[in-house]
């Protein structure tokens, strides 16, 4: 271990204060189809703007936010936040979905699928533009409660992407017995592109989503080769710093607006 002291998690008051006093917000990472070079979504990927530490990312206050059960409230708000947010492209002709993570103590919660409907009601966002990302990890847990909690998450109208993808030993023939809508790469595949065994992994879980007529997607792309052999594969989306760092929702706003317009053609 280095001897360099690391700050502590924030508190319980901090991150109540935080949630009360719109300290938290929102950045948005644009998923691209990876022929067409368009942007197809965003995920919401949430920021705390602390008083006194700056802008702090997830992992310095999520495991707590999990660890004393607040991540419910948090995670409320980052639904109904960006439900409000993915209204306001549509609304301004871009149709693009959102995505959120969900996370494994939400998951659990019997009211997610309350929070879930109220998000989309509220900002008038078809359940169809919304995706929950559900980690792999999350499903391991319990199997069968997780198919169940799936389904009926499934029954708002939603899509259910599952995250990272490879990352922890399930079961691909399991992940294609879930209602799901997509399959999320996990970033350690991408980066490791050099490698044997985790080119193997990509090209079954592609072949995998192929199968079952549910879309792929690719995380943490950052350099033109790791595009081309995803490209190769036939894997259809993706994101990641080769396209676009995460940005506030006015910034992607502009990028919407520089895109030119798709020919017309049906919806794939």
């Amino acid at each position: 271990m280095s001897g360099r002291h690391e700050r502590p998690l924030p508190g319980l008051a901090a991150l109540t204060a935080a949630l009360a006093e719109d300290q938290l917000f929102l950045l948005y990472q644009p998923m691209f189809d990876l022929r067409a070079g368009r942007i197809t979504g965003a995920e919401a990927l949430l920021r705390w703007r602390h008083p006194a530490r700056g802008v702090l990312a997830p992992d310095a206050f999520i495991p707590f936010a999990e660890e004393t059960g607040l991540i419910v409230p948090i995670s409320r708000w980052v639904l109904a936040a960006a439900c409000a947010q993915g209204a306001a492209w549509r609304n301004g002709g871009h149709r693009v979905s959102v995505a959120v993570n969900v996370s494994t103590r939400h998951l659990e919660d019997p009211g997610l699928r309350a929070d879930i409907t109220r998000a989309l009601e509220e900002a008038a966002l078809e359940p169809s533009a919304l995706t929950l990302e559900i980690a792999e990890r999350a499903l391991m847990r319990d199997e069968a409660l997780a198919a169940r909690r799936l389904a009926d998450l499934k029954g708002t109208g939603v899509r259910i992407a599952i995250d990272d993808v490879g990352s922890s030993g399930c079961s691909l023939s399991y992940l294609g017995r879930l209602p799901i809508d997509a399959l999320k790469i996990d970033r350690a595949l991408i980066s490791g592109n050099s490698a044997h065994d985790s080119h193997v992994v990509v090209r079954m879980i592609v072949r995998l989503g192929r199968a079952l007529g549910i879309q792929t997607y690719a995380e943490a792309i950052e350099d033109r080769e790791q595009l081309a052999w995803l490209r190769d594969e036939r894997c259809k989306a993706g994101q990641g710093y080769l396209f676009a760092r995460p940005a506030s929702a006015e910034a992607l706003a502009a990028m919407l607006e520089a895109q030119p317009l798709p020919h017309a053609q049906s919806a794939a």
